[in-house]
């Protein structure tokens, strides 16, 4: 027998509402769920109308009876009073109780009567008791050793492990954007590039790493680079403006030159006064009177009436500080591109993964995936990974909410569902989910929305939740 232990939350309904009985025993408030990796076992024997003879002896016993295996918990056992001074006999004799017998003691008929009895025992899960029932098994022994068998109670249903959805991403065109930030320096009011001048060599060099390595990747056709100049806010705006565009345009100039690019476009934009980037550093910083020039920037839409309230604040202190630390980083020249990632192989995109995972689709990251034996660590990791790289993307979120569900893993799966758990496609491991949690009504309403829409994996948990819920 397997002895793996499965981290999959079995939910087993109670017994209905009115108590079972068997032999004068009833069987009541029965519940069992999963806690780690037990099942929690739990119900109440009302004993008020225990009926044997003063030689018998009956055993009340609780089994979980799968298809290939069965496993007996400890009985209640009640005995007639000639019984039990047999009983005491042979534990004199045999120097102690029967092992069977050491949860529970025996009751004496007449102890017994108006009396309940609360049974409670845990026992590890494993993975053949997918599909078993919780009965209650009772019989009736004598002192001569005959016995009767009584019926069967069933109280609990396990069913079988559910079945997770995973969406198929669809192929796709990849185009992707990469860009760097040049922070260029330029004599004042000019727009010449001039290499050699203070630490413009190093800015350069980024432009150069940029499109080195795209035009230099075999698999990426790049489709344009824009080069877009940005200026910090002192001064006219439309003087910005025109000094931004005419140090995009220099940019553009030089790397005509050094580059002569063929295939694709080179195009500048004049971004002019980086005001969102300002607002941006000021929002993370801790900078003195931040509100108010927050306020000033949300209040005022017209950029040069901003510059005057800006400098006012405490006697310019706080425009200096803005002039030497958060204007200078806004004066730029970005080099953003735009490029086509050609498709890959199976072959060729698990070699790519180890080096430019960016580069690959979410199909491409799923085909890998099946190449992998379900739930194993590279199965598991590439689903993470693909939520890493589409942080946003529905797919994304269902898979790795279907593997952390097969790993046991709810509070995971919960995130992954939270934001998109109205969506239909993603239903029915909602429903696992909910079936997990105990909420059996809510998941197995998911399962039949899921179904309605052909999920299979839907249909088969549909058929199981009602096999549970027919032993209420």
């Amino acid at each position: 027998m397997k002895t793996t232990l499965f981290s999959i939350l079995i939910a087993l309904l109670p017994l209905a509402a009115n108590a079972t009985e068997v032999s004068g025993v009833k069987v009541i408030d029965c519940t069992a769920q999963r806690k780690g990796d037990l099942i929690d076992l739990n119900f109440l024997l009302d004993c008020t109308g225990v009926a044997i003879s003063p030689n018998e002896q009956l055993e009340v016993q609780p089994v979980l009876a799968g298809e290939n295996d069965t496993l007996r918990l400890p009985p209640v056992v009640f005995t007639g009073h000639i019984r039990d001074k047999v009983n005491h006999r042979h534990a004199r004799f045999n120097g102690e109780a029967p092992a069977a017998y050491a949860k529970y003691n025996m009751k004496q008929l007449a102890d017994a009567r108006h009396t309940k009895i609360a049974y409670s025992r845990q026992v590890p899960f494993r993975d053949w008791m997918y599909g078993s029932r919780v009965i209650l098994k009772n019989r009736v022994t004598g002192c001569a050793e005959c016995q009767r068998d009584l019926a069967d109670v069933p109280m609990a249903y396990i069913p079988h492990k559910l079945a997770v959805s995973y969406i198929v991403p669809r192929p796709e065109l990849k185009t992707r954007r990469k860009n760097v930030s040049l922070y260029l320096n330029f004599h004042q009011g000019k727009s010449d590039i001039l290499p050699e001048y203070m630490n413009n060599r190093a800015e350069l060099a980024k432009a150069d790493s940029l499109i080195t390595a795209l035009t230099g990747d075999s698999y990426i056709v790049v489709d344009s680079i824009r080069i877009i100049g940005y200026a910090s806010p002192e001064g006219k705006y439309d003087y910005n403006t025109r000094l931004s565009g005419q140090r995009a345009e220099a940019l553009k100039a030089y790397l005509q030159r050094i580059y002569t690019p063929r295939g694709y476009m080179l195009t500048t934009v004049a971004a002019s006064e980086d005001w969102d980037g300002l607002y941006e550093s000021i929002s993370n910083g801790i900078l003195p009177y931040r509100a108010r020039i927050l306020s000033i920037i949300d209040s005022i839409p017209a950029p040069d009436a901003r510059d005057h309230p800006i400098r006012q604040l405490d006697g310019g202190v706080t425009y200096n500080n803005l002039l030497q630390n958060l204007y200078p980083p806004l004066r730029r020249v970005v080099c953003d591109a735009c490029y086509v990632v050609k498709p890959f192989t199976t072959t060729q995109a698990k070699q790519r993964l180890a080096t430019h995972p960016e580069q690959l689709s979410l199909n491409e990251m799923y085909l890998i995936a099946q190449s992998y034996p379900a739930g194993s660590p590279e199965f598991n990791a590439l689903f993470t990974e693909m939520l890493f790289l589409y942080p946003d993307n529905v797919v994304a979120k269902n898979n790795l909410a279907a593997v952390a569900l097969d790993a046991g893993n709810t509070e995971q799966a919960s995130t992954c569902l939270e934001s998109i758990r109205q969506r239909p496609e993603v239903q029915n491991n909602l429903g696992v989910l909910l079936y997990r949690q105990g909420k059996l009504d809510e998941a197995k309403h998911c399962f039949e929305k899921a179904c309605a829409r052909g999920c299979k994996e839907a249909a088969y948990n549909l058929q199981e939740i009602n096999s549970l819920m027919a032993i209420h």
